[in-house]
């Protein structure tokens, strides 16, 4: 059954966890592969997957980060994100100038 074969992949997992984290990783492999066969347009969403994950990191640990820090450490900090900000806003700005140069691109 469904449930037993879970509960034999989740036996396994505890009893070798490297092998879990070795599948893991595989898996994560095996999708950049596939997005980068995509050409430009899969790297594009393989780097998108990944701001996601470290932006998502970024989300987690801010507050721990800033809380109780003297001005000076907060903004050095902030100044590491701004630099992210600007590049963000950069990439839209070409993204932009590109739609708008060539309106045909990106639509249905």
């Amino acid at each position: 059954s469904t449930q037993s074969t879970n509960h034999q992949a989740r036996t396994r997992m505890l009893d070798d966890p490297e092998l879990f984290f070795k599948a893991q990783r595989l898996l994560a492999t095996q999708k950049q592969a596939t997005l980068l066969k995509k050409g430009p347009e899969g790297q594009w969403q393989l780097q998108c997957q990944d701001l996601v994950t470290a932006l998502s990191a970024l989300k987690g640990i801010a507050p721990n980060v800033f809380y109780r820090q003297p001005p000076k450490v907060c903004h050095e900090l902030l100044g590491a994100f701004e630099a992210v900000v600007a590049l963000f806003s950069e990439v839209t700005d070409i993204i932009r100038r590109t739609i708008n140069v060539s309106p045909v691109l990106c639509v249905d």
